[in-house]
């Protein structure tokens, strides 16, 4: 029986879908390979950037080096400025990263590094959770670099594949239009769905 199904609850409670809240869950198996059409254009960009950058190296990092996080800093500036964002709009974001790099020994991290020359060009934190699932906690990447989040994508999901995961949770899409866009676009197989549940 569903909450919504209960007539204990759906008696007592309005109970309605928060979509803006729904987590996205993606095949590792899936983003890893992009085979087929429906990834066809992310395949496209992957190739482009491996030919451009031969030299490029993922690698997972020591999340707790100053030097790291000075430059996890730096290229989440680089992204702000790319995506002509105001600080107000990125101050929350940029509080949660200072405070996850602050406590990063505290928890069982996964950091990944897009490096070309030793430079990092992107990054995503993520963490393994529960039942084969993978969680992205952040993921930034300097944009001048084509194809790079495409290329960012494939290796994280790659790298928690190799951790046994089989999902990855993507988080939620919080209702903005462009980032609901671009999080469909990597062909979510399921959501986690949430709810807003208030007396009748």
């Amino acid at each position: 029986t569903t909450i919504k199904s209960d007539p204990r609850i759906s008696d007592s409670f309005n109970i309605v879908e928060d979509k803006d809240n729904f987590d996205y869950i993606l095949s590792t198996d899936y983003v890893s390979k992009l085979v087929g059409n429906k990834y066809g254009t992310k395949r496209n960009f992957v190739n482009r950037f491996t030919k451009k950058y031969p030299e490029v190296n993922a690698i997972i990092f020591d999340i707790k080096k100053p030097e790291l996080q000075t430059q996890i800093e730096e290229l989440f500036f680089i992204w702000e400025k790319q995506t002509q964002k105001a600080r107000p709009d990125t101050q929350r974001e940029l509080s949660a990263i200072r405070r996850l790099l602050s406590s990063a020994e505290f928890f069982n991290l996964i950091p990944l590094g897009i490096f070309i020359k030793d430079k990092l060009v992107a990054f995503s934190i993520n963490e393994i959770v529960h039942d084969n699932y993978g969680l992205i906690h952040f993921e930034k990447a300097d944009a001048s670099y084509v194809g790079i989040y495409q290329y960012l994508k494939k290796i994280t999901a790659l790298c928690l594949q190799k951790l046994d995961c089989v999902y990855i949770n993507y988080e939620q899409d919080l209702g903005i239009p462009g980032l609901r866009k671009a999080k469909e676009s990597w062909r979510p197989i399921k959501y986690f769905k949430k709810y807003i549940v208030s007396y009748k």
